[in-house]
């Protein structure tokens, strides 16, 4: 591209402008020679004619009202002159935009505060909006989650001071899913962490005992091989567990032959029959399982098996159709009191027992979802504080900007144009502003 500003300072001298004011000008003006000389070419025309054709465009009544006529016609959308070419909005706008980042670039301390108050309050949100997406709005990852439920075992006794959870007994468990008409599927579970063995150092992985009926009562299907059967989850039958697709991959190297190999758990034998996609994380959404085992087959549980008051599992249950969970809580209340008179009373003499049913959402969420809540507000009103201080900024530094506003008008620039480079300056630092804090949502969460 020629050098214009040579030839643009040199016919600013009649004008007798501040030498800064020169050179801003003679920017600003050689980017729009610039633009029209390229222009010319890419049509045909020889450099050397438009070098010519691009300095005749100086020559008129005012050099920057000239200059400033092509947009102020698009703005007004004045009639153009026969034989005059047709402005381009968007080589307009693109010279809006080189010349709001020289704007922003002379001014580091202001572009950098703006910019760090806005990511700070768009990061912020973005965070907490998107914990509170996955945690409170967005439904569990499972078929019809609206029909999971908890069922705990406690007494009114324990409900009277508060205390509304509480844990099942295996024995008991069993009875129910023999006996309740208010389920379709039961399970039960409970973490076990163990220690893997015989593949290099020993490692403690997280994993679950769980009943057979877990699987289909969250209706969850394999990535590879099959999920627990009912023959599994009996005293004597072979040991076999299921792994997580994270720890297949990452301790197995996602070894396609890994079904029916022996891996060893609490020194004892285990057969892996399956395992679970990456998207199946349970308990309670718990990313850290690595594995499940069968209830019946714990190295840690057994001796907790045959105690009516041995209470140390959470039962989980799927609502049979047109079920409600106060018609269920009514059943299960009746049917634990019947089977602690069958039990001569195992809980202890005088105890109400009833049951607890709820949502398996409101387990998994528990008590955070109202602090979730809060925080999402508060970091709302970051985001309004964030936006008021910017406006106070851009007000201030508007003022120390009339001056440039006046000569521009002064030399034909009207309100549309003055409009879009201040839109285009305010879009280039919510732009850059996006950008900083998605990098500290990301971060965040």
């Amino acid at each position: 591209m020629p050098n214009w500003k040579g030839e643009i300072l040199r016919r600013l001298e009649p004008l007798k402008l501040a030498a800064a004011r020169e050179h801003e000008i003679a920017e600003e003006v050689a980017q729009h020679l610039d633009d029209r000389y390229a222009e010319l070419v890419a049509r045909g025309v020889s450099e050397d004619a438009a070098f010519r054709a691009a300095l005749d465009e100086l020559r008129g009544e005012d050099l920057l009202a000239r200059g400033l006529r092509p947009v102020e016609r698009e703005f007004h959308r004045e009639p153009i002159a026969p034989g005059s070419e047709a402005p381009s909005f968007f080589s307009g706008l693109l010279q809006d935009f080189r010349y709001a980042v020289r704007i922003l670039r002379k001014s580091p301390g202001f572009t950098a505060v703006a910019i760090l108050t806005l990511a700070l309050g768009i990061g912020a949100n973005t965070a907490i909006f998107s914990v509170v997406n996955s945690v409170v709005l967005q439904p569990l990852p499972f078929p019809q989650p609206d029909k999971l439920v908890v069922v705990d075992e406690t007494t009114q006794q324990a409900v009277a001071k508060g205390v509304v959870r509480g844990s099942d007994s295996y024995l008991n468990f069993l009875d129910w899913q023999r006996q309740s008409q208010s389920f379709s599927t039961m399970a039960a579970y409970q973490y076990d962490d163990l220690t893997l063995t015989g593949h290099g150092e020993p490692v403690v992985v997280h994993g679950a005992i769980v009943t057979a009926g877990l699987f289909p009562t969250l209706r969850a299907t394999p990535l590879v091989g099959r999920t627990l059967e009912p023959q599994d989850d009996v005293k004597g039958a072979a040991h076999v567990v299921l792994l997580s697709e994270p720890f297949w991959r990452g301790q197995f190297g996602a070894d396609p032959g890994i079904l029916g190999k022996t891996i060893e758990l609490n020194r004892e034998a285990f057969s892996v029959i399956g395992v679970m996609p990456a998207s199946f994380r349970f308990p309670d959404q718990n990313p850290r399982g690595q594995l499940w085992i069968p209830i019946e087959q714990s190295p840690d549980y057994a001796k907790f098996l045959d105690s009516h008051d041995s209470n140390f599992l959470t039962a989980i249950g799927r609502l049979k159709p047109g079920v409600s969970i106060a018609q269920a809580r009514g059943e299960m209340t009746s049917l634990m009191q019947a089977l602690d008179k069958q039990y001569h009373g195992s809980h202890g003499p005088g105890l109400q027992l009833v049951a607890q049913i709820e949502s398996l959402k409101l387990l998994i969420v528990g008590d955070i979802q109202p602090v979730l809540l809060i925080l999402f507000g508060a970091v709302g009103l970051i985001v309004l504080i964030a936006c008021a201080n910017i406006a106070n900024l851009l007000l201030a530094r508007a003022a120390g900007r009339g001056k440039e506003m006046a000569v521009r008008v002064a030399l034909g620039a009207g309100r549309g144009r003055i409009f879009r480079q201040l839109l285009t300056e305010s879009v280039l630092l919510g732009i850059c502003a996006g950008v900083a804090g998605l990098a500290l949502a990301y971060g965040g969460v």
